[in-house]
């Protein structure tokens, strides 16, 4: 009676890396899954299609990663800043094919960087590409640092375990503070930017 086509593949994967849109993000996980299945998209074999796909075209191997869903919306999805900063190393030595770059939110600028408090300033400001993962207690950052020097530089920050005083807490949905484990995100980064050579345990 009727059809309806999508907008091109590339177009939904920049929506949904810029806004976060963990809708987008399952619904093109699950064409992924029947389209090299070719079967009804179940969870189960989403993360079975993910896991082949990944290891078959990029050499990763994420048999001891536990994945749930598309999104990373759920908080049993396990992976390590190891193994996905395996991926972002893939995703830069073949970006002149994936052009997967320039389709993340830029800092300062755009989507879930546009005013991300670690960010916005300079010299970080429009020197970081990457994806946000925020759950509750939970803030994830992985992506990419242009250095001083021009190089892009994959890095992942995963930090957990966040919380703060009711008083605290309030002063940050109210926007009159940022979270403080930004200020530490913010120090990692620059680090990085700066081509410096740093434990990340110290500061």
């Amino acid at each position: 009676l009727a059809s309806h086509r999508s907008k091109p593949l590339a177009h939904l994967v920049r929506y949904m890396l810029v806004h976060s849109n963990n809708l987008y993000a399952d619904s093109i996980a699950k064409n992924l899954t029947y389209e090299y299945l070719g079967k009804t998209a179940t969870y189960t074999r989403m993360a079975l299609a993910i896991r082949r796909v990944l290891k078959e075209r990029a050499g990763i191997d994420l048999a001891e990663a536990h994945i749930v869903d598309g999104s990373g919306l759920s908080p049993h999805n396990l992976i390590t800043p190891r193994q996905m900063l395996s991926l972002l190393e893939f995703v830069k030595a073949n970006d002149s094919t994936l052009g997967l770059i320039d389709m993340l939110p830029l800092a300062g600028k755009t989507g879930t960087l546009a005013f991300r408090a670690s960010v916005t300033q300079k010299p970080l400001r429009e020197h970081v590409r990457g994806k946000t993962g925020t759950l509750v207690n939970v803030s994830n950052l992985a992506g990419f640092v242009t250095s001083a020097s021009g190089a892009s530089i994959p890095f992942v920050i995963f930090t957990n375990s966040i919380t703060h005083s009711p008083r605290e807490r309030d002063r940050i949905r109210n926007g009159a503070t940022a979270s403080s484990h930004y200020g530490y995100e913010r120090y990692v980064l620059e680090q990085i930017q700066a081509e410096r050579h740093f434990s990340p345990g110290k500061r």
